[in-house]
């Protein structure tokens, strides 16, 4: 006949009889037919149980942990980039794209609102286009160069003015002696009259 649980509890020693019965419901120790313990199995299966567990526990401890890979890190948040402070334009520049504009027959803002940069892209484009079609009429042969048409027309107006200036000394007697007059008179009066005319050529009435 075997021991019974407090016996057993005693021989080993190092378990309480509560132990005992805990292991004998776990299946780690074995009882007889008659319920009772017999101790060289009892000890055998503990030992046995023990090992079992030990080998158990080193071949999870052995057994290496996966290493969790660490993100990369997140970029930083992008920043805008900080407008630069515009250059102020001045009053004439304002005043020479509205010209441009008004010229194209744009339509702009009212005098006192502000220009946008839209307005200031076309009126640009509007002189793209005017210098484009003056060069175009230049390698024609439709448009001379300023210096020419100022060489040109002082030239005529010089040729103008001579003409007018000569033109006492050839008719004065002619006329003279149709009118029955004297013919120095005659030609002192037209180049008088000559003189007042061309001097009121010269300094044209501004009309705009």
């Amino acid at each position: 006949m075997g021991m019974s649980r407090r016996e057993y509890a005693r021989h080993r020693g190092d378990m309480s009889a509560q132990a005992v019965q805990k292991a004998i419901a776990s299946g780690r120790i074995p009882v007889e037919a008659d319920g009772t313990i017999d101790p060289a199995r009892a000890d055998a299966a503990l030992r046995a149980n023990t090992n079992a567990l030990k080998s158990a526990q080193a071949r999870k401890q052995s057994k290496p942990r996966p290493v969790k890979e660490k993100a990369p890190p997140s970029p930083p948040p992008a920043t805008k980039p900080k407008n630069k402070p515009s250059k102020p334009v001045s009053a004439k520049t304002i005043a020479e794209v509205r010209d441009i504009l008004v010229e194209a027959g744009a339509e702009i803002p009212q005098i006192d609102a502000s220009l946008t940069f839209l307005d200031a892209q076309t009126a640009n484009e509007i002189i793209k286009a005017h210098t484009a079609k003056l060069k175009f009429m230049q390698m024609k042969g439709d448009l001379l160069p300023r210096a020419q048409v100022e060489e040109k027309v002082f030239r005529m107006a010089r040729q103008e003015r001579d003409a007018w200036m000569n033109w006492p000394a050839r008719v004065s007697s002619m006329l003279a002696a149709d009118l029955g007059v004297e013919a120095n008179a005659m030609h002192a009066s037209l180049e008088r009259h000559v003189r007042e005319h061309l001097q009121a050529l010269s300094e044209p009435e501004a009309d705009f």
